[in-house]
């Protein structure tokens, strides 16, 4: 009989070379340049709004990178190569890191973004990044249900983004969840705290197609 799990994780058989996180240089030096290009955006002020209008370079920041990625992933036997070498338990818990998020609600609390938008965006990320060890132990155990629990985790992860994204945008002062009495969430578009929206957000969104397509075993 033939052992699915390779296939459904887009893990390499026996003899190939171990499955883990590694980058090649060469897409090390376009993660380099890719942060590069977002800070100075960022530092030329091009992710801040236009009025109560939302910032126009924001939605490109954050669609773009993991568009390029599927079209690479699609078009380059080598880039399919690499998904396929990578493990999907560490790509899983990767998303670990986004409790990171829960600075928002910090934020908030300290008067600097309002409730629309900090306690939907820290909430998700925290409970995507709590999730996130259980879900990776349960692919690394195979346990009953670990497709399902990957791609729940994975599910709530993008919303969580989209929730975030459009309360961030809708809270711009003068934007429809923007209140009295409340500041806007401006400070979301300014340097430093940008870079989470405009190079975190899609790097998590890649670590989530990534995983997706290794749970689907799109090897080429």
């Amino acid at each position: 009989m033939t052992d699915t799990s390779a296939t459904e994780t887009g893990e390499q058989g026996p003899g190939a070379k171990a499955p883990g996180l590694y980058l090649p240089v060469s897409y090390a030096v376009i993660v380099v340049v890719w942060a590069a290009i977002v800070v100075g955006l960022s530092l030329a002020g091009a992710f801040l709004p236009v009025g109560s209008a939302p910032p126009p370079a924001m939605p490109a920041a954050i669609l773009v990178p993991p568009a390029v990625f599927l079209l690479a992933h699609r078009a380059l036997p080598s880039v399919r190569a690499w998904v396929a070498s990578l493990d999907l338990a560490a790509v899983t818990a990767l998303q670990g890191w986004r409790v990171m998020g829960g600075v928002f609600m910090f934020m908030w609390f300290y008067g600097q973004l309002p409730t629309a938008f900090a306690w939907p965006a820290g909430l998700g990320d925290v409970a995507v990044g709590l999730a996130a060890p259980f879900v990776t132990a349960s692919v690394v155990a195979k346990a009953e249900g670990w497709q399902r629990r990957s791609k729940i985790l994975i599910a709530a992860g993008l919303l969580d983004f989209a929730v975030a994204v459009g309360t961030g945008i809708s809270s711009i002062s003068g934007g429809p969840l923007a209140f009295e009495g409340q500041p806007g969430s401006e400070l979301v578009n300014a340097f430093p705290l940008v870079l989470i929206p405009a190079l975190a957000v899609p790097m998590f969104i890649i670590f989530h197609l990534i995983a997706w397509l290794k749970l689907h075993g799109r090897r080429g």
